[in-house]
């Protein structure tokens, strides 16, 4: 029985109205909400009882699960804003591990522990709503499996670059980690990475074993010249040539063109976003490769290594990451917007510890 839909300070609510006549009757369903004991509701806000006798709820509701929302919306790769939203659940996965460590049977990244939130009127159901992890009983499992499932059930159907590096990076160690993963990079970074590669690989010279593990990359057949049309090599090979069986070659190819997108000819080309996209068409895997390459054959002082944190063991830093909201349980009440606290009908958090509310 939603009347509407408005903002408590900055967070959208949605507004439902009640009949205040019986004040035992509202004060029981309001102390029903502050526990967030009705499936949908993720936080009471406020109660505004009007002179007209009607009150006014309002509280933070999920449209569905992201399993049911799934079920009825087929995702072809990742948008930027799913991309954003993934990485905001494994930052807020990652929190929840340090601050209560025996989280681990309630709180999962699976799809039927996580609900859309509306925080928009407009666009895609990805811009229009966000994601939030909310506790379920249930089995303790692994969480870097359970947020590569996840993102690869959000991708669907897909073999688009940011789908294979999902599917065939070799597996982190923790949510932090995961976040990392180039596969929810930003495009202006993915195209920065691969830039200072090529810059890294071709102008220092202890790169050696890096240039080695770059050329020594599958998937790009004999000769990658013939995957690009005549028109555009004319374009691209105005001022050099480029020898089609090394994978050096392309990158360099790309960070070339990369300077001279303003003067394509193309017009799908003339932003570096729009260039990468091109090539990854082509190629999907280059990033991959090159992202494998670095990981392995790159020195430990090299600054390039500055973007391979999936692989690191980087330090959660202490307290909650810069996106946070309030939560339910006094250890988390600093916790990723992208909790939602249901304490159970004891008042317990999920370690069991009593719960607290705003």
């Amino acid at each position: 029985d939603k009347r509407g839909s408005g903002f408590f300070g900055t967070k959208r609510v949605d507004v439902r109205e009640r009949p205040a006549e019986d004040r035992l009757k509202l004060a029981q369903e309001i102390a029903a909400l502050q526990r967030a004991d009705h499936a949908a509701v993720l936080r009471f806000y406020a109660c505004d009882v009007l002179p007209c006798g009607v009150a006014q709820i309002a509280v933070e509701a999920s449209l569905c699960t992201l399993e049911e929302a799934l079920a009825s919306h087929n995702c072809v790769g990742l948008p930027s804003e799913l991309q954003l939203s993934l990485r905001s659940i494994a930052e807020a996965l990652a929190w929840l591990r340090t601050a209560l460590p025996d989280s681990k049977r309630r709180w999962r990244a699976t799809l039927d522990r996580i609900v859309l939130v509306p925080r928009s009127t407009e666009g895609s159901l990805w811009a229009a709503h966000e994601l939030k992890l909310v506790p379920r009983d249930g089995e303790s499992g692994d969480d870097v499996f359970d947020l590569k499932r996840l993102a690869l059930l959000c991708a669907g159907e897909s073999d688009d670059a940011r789908s294979l590096e999902m599917r065939d990076l070799v597996a982190c160690a923790t949510p932090i980690q995961w976040s990392k993963h180039p596969a929810l990079w930003e495009e202006s970074r993915r195209v920065a990475f691969l830039l200072d590669a090529s810059d890294y690989a071709e102008e220092t010279s202890e790169a050696d074993a890096l240039r080695a593990a770059i050329d020594a990359s599958q998937g790009f057949d004999e000769d990658w010249r013939a995957a690009f049309s005549s028109d555009f090599l004319r374009h691209a090979e105005a001022r050099r040539t480029y020898d089609g069986k090394s994978v050096r070659a392309l990158l360099r190819m790309l960070r070339n063109q990369s300077h001279h997108i303003r003067t394509s000819p193309f017009a799908e080309l003339r932003t570096r976003e729009g260039l990468l996209a091109f090539v990854l068409r082509r190629f999907p895997s280059l990033l991959l490769r090159v992202f494998e390459a670095c990981h392995a054959a790159l020195p430990l002082h090299a600054d390039l290594r500055s973007y391979l944190d999936y692989f690191g063991v980087p330090a959660l830093a202490d307290g909650a990451p810069a996106l946070v909201a309030a939560a339910a349980t006094r250890t988390a009440a600093e916790a990723p917007a992208l909790v939602a606290e249901a304490p159970n009908s004891r008042g317990e958090g999920p370690s069991g510890s009593s719960a607290t509310r705003e």
